[in-house]
């Protein structure tokens, strides 16, 4: 059951791809429109390029942040945002900080 999902959710995104696709032919009956595409298919190559740098950094730090954090990230509790939040809202005067010492 669970292999059907994930076949369902690509299948989904690829629809998505698809109709962003077909977007830009409809973007060609506006005047306004159709020079965004032009714009875009003459930038087309410079686009490309710029995408597959900002990807390679972009992965770099990601990779970073993994190798230097992964041990950190798995062993701290998935709480751990929110139980200073829930601490503050249901009993504000628990806090070590309000606490006269």
């Amino acid at each position: 059951m669970s292999e059907l999902t994930y076949q369902s959710q690509n299948l989904t995104a690829f629809n998505c791809v698809l109709t962003y696709m077909r977007m830009f032919t409809y973007l060609q009956f506006s005047t306004r429109l159709s020079q965004l595409t032009h714009t875009l298919t003459e930038a087309s190559e410079d686009l490309v390029g710029f995408l597959f740098m900002f990807l390679l950094v972009f992965m770099a730090y990601a990779f970073s942040f993994h190798m230097a954090f992964k041990m950190d990230v798995e062993s701290s509790n998935p709480t751990g945002f929110a139980r200073p939040l829930r601490t503050r809202l249901i009993s504000p005067r628990a806090s070590p900080l309000t606490e006269p010492g």
